[in-house]
């Protein structure tokens, strides 16, 4: 029931190893308002390298039917008051 918002496309490329006990970062961009789908940019860093570089893309779905649907309005706006940026 609700929405579910399963990953239907990943991409990952890995640039530089990390080690165990290191600090690492994370860095998500949200590409574009929500629609049917939210497609995530990441990147994890250490310092100022990056390591990996990822591509996520989620799609929301109606937990009773199965069928893709339209974002629900109230997240694009809270995603909206928060300031997110769309790069």
């Amino acid at each position: 029931e609700g929405t579910l918002l399963p990953v239907v496309q990943l991409e990952l490329t890995y640039r530089k190893p990390a080690r165990y006990d290191e600090e690492l970062e994370v860095h998500t961009h949200i590409v574009q308002p929500p629609t049917s789908k939210l497609e995530l940019h990441c990147e994890v860093r250490r310092g100022e390298d990056i390591l990996v570089v990822g591509r996520v893309v989620l799609v929301f779905v109606d937990g009773a039917s199965g069928r893709p649907k339209r974002a629900p309005e109230d997240l694009s706006q809270t995603m909206s008051e928060m300031g997110l940026v769309w790069s």
